[in-house]
């Protein structure tokens, strides 16, 4: 079953989505992406894992507060966290990302191991 949830934070809100059970795992999608395009290899790792999909801010049913600007890696580092914070607060977590969403996951890892 998904559940879906918006998270305010700094400057939108974001749409995010669970399912399954286990360990968290965040999975970011690449630049145009958003939950849905991932919805095949989360429903795949719901035996495993309580999985966490979003929309980045300013797509799909994430919605900015302000005027689109400048996608920065960092903002889009801190919202994951900010998902991970609310989902599963001080529990570790697994994250994956697919092309940018990568980028994104090793600048939140770097930050925050």
């Amino acid at each position: 079953m998904i559940t879906s949830h918006t998270l305010r934070v700094p400057g939108a809100a974001l749409h995010y989505e669970l399912r399954g059970e286990g360990p968290p795992l965040l999975l970011l999608p690449g630049a145009g992406g958003d939950a849905a395009v991932l919805d095949p290899v989360a429903d795949a790792l719901t035996d495993t894992f309580t999985v966490l999909t979003h929309d980045p801010r300013g797509y799909s049913r994430s919605t900015l507060d302000g005027p689109h600007t400048e996608q920065q890696v960092a903002v889009h580092a801190d919202d994951a966290l900010r998902l991970l914070d609310a989902v599963a607060p001080g529990e570790p977590a697994y994250v994956a990302g697919a092309s940018s969403g990568a980028i994104v996951t090793l600048d939140l890892l770097a930050r925050h191991p």
